[in-house]
């Protein structure tokens, strides 16, 4: 009886040994699931955030260009400018227009300081009071 207690028991913790390399695998296969699931979510956010990057990249350097671009062309413009404000161009243009210079009797001289473009008052001639009064209540104005 002893060796067939032996055997049982020998039976028993080979079942346990057994039933425990399963657990085992069965905890490591798991294991592996998880660690694989969380491997792929990391991975999908990495490439996200990557490409959100490129795409920030991208635009900056798209920015840049424009950038670039209008500086020149603003480089150009000014470059223009200052050929055009030259008094040669000046006068050459003048002379394509036919103008001349003024001659120093033909100058006319202009008050900037006054309202040149203003309505002028005509002043009326005197009027005795009356007809002035009755001007004002009928609103009359004179053209």
């Amino acid at each position: 009886m002893d060796k067939n207690k032996k055997t049982i028991d020998n039976l028993e913790e080979s079942e346990v040994m057994q039933l425990k390399k399963r657990s085992i695998d069965i905890y490591a296969r798991r294991s592996f699931f998880y660690i694989f699931i969380c491997f792929i979510i990391c991975a999908t956010l990495l490439i996200f955030s990557s490409s959100s990057v490129y795409k920030k990249q991208r635009e900056v350097t798209e920015l840049k260009s424009k950038i670039g671009k209008a500086t020149q062309e603003l480089e150009s413009l000014q470059l223009e400018i200052l050929t055009l404000k030259g008094f040669d161009k000046v006068m050459e243009y003048a002379e394509h227009l036919n103008m001349n210079p003024p001659k120093l009797g033909e100058a006319i001289f202009v008050n900037l300081g006054k309202d040149n473009f203003g309505e002028e008052k005509i002043e009326e001639p005197d009027k005795p009071i009356l007809l002035k009064i009755y001007d004002k209540i009928v609103n009359r104005n004179k053209n």
